[in-house]
């Protein structure tokens, strides 16, 4: 999944059943999901059931997944986050559902929850049943010291999320298998470290772009441009930054001002 910024990302409208041995099965496994929402104007969901299922038995499993970055970086924005499902509706009900959360890897650390809430993928709309089991590694958590993938830069723009076998991640899933899509570990060669620039956060800088400019809302301070190798493109006047900045390229930029760095795409 490349660059998805819709809804919500699983949508479940249906309400109760006639059938009273009805099961739900949801298994979403050994995805990439690079560059995965942020850019809601209200709260987003990864899994939502819009309705109560009365007595209806489910099984969740979120296992193994690869989350790369949010596709977008406002503290406006929501992300699609939540696993929105619903309260059961009895005691025996609540033994009919298990939600699995296992060996899925962030980053960055908050990729996929906000403020208000402990850890990615968080469990909403109920008090009645928790997860059947949660464990998620973090760069730091799985020590991860090297990059995941060939050419980031590349990855941003395009499909190409070609990964190095050699990554901890090849064997940190479930049962030894890889976290993420299997068929982009095809790099034999020895990663090599991971030399990024400083984590993007969320920011209250408010950035867009429009005709291959680049502007910053309201700038009162110079603004340094790098791409996403890290290069310094300039540096540039408050001025320039809210009239409009011409990178001369297509592709990711981070700007950073007053401690704070944003990314904007460059169409």
């Amino acid at each position: 999944i490349h660059g998805f910024h819709g809804n919500q990302f699983l949508n479940i409208s249906r309400q109760r059943t006639s059938n009273l041995d009805s099961l739900f099965n949801i298994t979403i496994e050994n995805n990439t999901f690079y560059r995965f929402g942020g850019n809601g104007t209200s709260v987003r969901n990864f899994i939502e059931f819009t309705n109560h299922m009365g007595g209806v038995a489910m099984n969740v499993n979120i296992n193994n997944n690869l989350f790369y970055k949010n596709w977008e970086y406002r503290s406006d924005r929501f992300k699609n986050f939540r696993l929105h499902l619903f309260n059961a509706k009895d005691s025996v009900h609540a033994t009919k559902i298990k939600v699995d959360v296992l060996n899925n890897f962030f980053y960055e650390d908050s990729v996929m929850f906000a403020a208000g809430f402990d850890r990615n993928l968080p469990l909403t709309n109920t008090s009645s049943y928790t997860y059947t089991g949660y464990k998620a590694f973090t760069k730091d958590s799985l020590n991860v010291t090297t990059r995941l993938f060939v050419d980031e830069a590349k990855a941003d723009t395009t499909m190409d999320l070609e990964m190095y076998t050699q990554s901890p991640l090849m064997t940190a899933g479930l049962g030894g298998k890889p976290i993420g899509d299997p068929r982009w570990y095809t790099n034999t060669t020895t990663p090599p470290l991971w030399t990024a620039l400083t984590t993007v956060k969320p920011s209250s800088l408010i950035v867009w772009s429009n005709n291959g400019l680049i502007y910053l809302h309201n700038a009162q301070k110079p603004v340094t441009i790098f791409n996403v190798l890290g290069q310094r493109v300039g540096i540039f006047t408050a001025e320039q930054a809210t009239q409009g900045i011409n990178v001369k390229g297509k592709g990711i930029y981070l700007l950073r001002t007053d401690n704070e760095t944003v990314r904007v795409m460059v169409r």
